[in-house]
């Protein structure tokens, strides 16, 4: 039996789904403070997950990233 829902950890990822229009059914938090969020599965879920790498929204995150890093050295 396949799963119903489409699990991630990536909240960049999340977000870029959410922006493709899939939707989120869960939010949940382990004991190590991961979160995962969980998606209604569809047909293009796995392909849109997988097109966040070479998105603009994925050269985004990456920059803020960078910044980020830049800022906590200083």
């Amino acid at each position: 039996m396949e799963r119903e829902f489409y699990t991630i950890s990536d909240i960049s990822i999340a977000a870029y789904l959410l922006v493709k229009g899939h939707q989120i059914v869960n939010v949940e938090k382990n004991e190590k403070g991961q979160y995962f969020f969980s998606f209604k599965k569809n047909e293009a879920i796995e392909t849109d997950s997988l097109s966040f790498l070479s998105s603009e929204c994925s050269q985004y995150d990456n920059q803020m990233r960078l910044l980020r890093s830049l800022l906590k050295s200083k």
